[in-house]
């Protein structure tokens, strides 16, 4: 679980204690979770916050973005470590950190982010919105948004992860690999 603050990272740590404390079968699975080995190499259960997330993956990665109004109901563009220069490359970290599976919960839409002054913003705002197509099965949708990211147009773009995927793909065959193009939501 990553949180996008040491704040929201221990209220996530809070919460799972307290829920261990009052279900001893939630325990039980919780300290299990915590343990797990694949074979020598550590994978239990692991309660980070973005700036702490590197060198760490997991087959399943759940995204917490908690961020919200103020008691004015104004929604202040403070998302920590995010907005400070290469906020982006944290988030790139936090993305690749899944090796099966990425859950995103978030406690706000891409419309709230207004401010597109820094990379890292954008790239948040880019983010729900590609969640929140994927949500919705608009998978071109989603494609788009990355599209849009690399400033390339969709055309350029497609042939050229075609070109990519081809070669990759006659040279894993070329290997004896048995090969599927076109896997999940990826065009890669």
């Amino acid at each position: 679980i990553v949180a996008f603050s040491i704040e929201q990272q221990r209220a996530i740590i809070r919460t799972l204690d307290r829920l261990a404390a009052q279900d001893p079968e939630f325990a039980t699975k919780y300290e299990a979770a915590k343990n797990r080995y694949d074979g020598n190499l550590f994978q239990g259960l692991i309660v980070r916050n973005l700036e702490q997330i590197q060198g760490d993956e997991r087959d399943i990665i759940i995204i917490s973005i908690g961020y919200g109004y103020d008691y004015q109901q104004k929604m202040r563009m403070h998302f920590g470590p995010i907005n400070r220069v290469g906020g982006e490359k944290r988030l790139n970290v936090l993305l690749s950190r899944a090796r099966k599976h990425m859950v995103v919960v978030s406690s706000i839409k891409d419309t709230v982010i207004i401010s597109e002054e820094n990379k890292g913003t954008l790239m948040l705002k880019r983010l729900l919105t590609y969640v929140a197509a994927i949500d919705q099965g608009a998978i071109t949708k989603a494609n788009d948004v990355f599209t849009a990211a690399e400033s390339i147009p969709a055309s350029e773009s497609k042939a050229y992860l075609y070109a990519i995927t081809a070669q990759v793909g006659q040279y894993l065959i070329s290997k004896g690999y048995d090969i599927v193009y076109d896997y999940g939501y990826s065009d890669f």
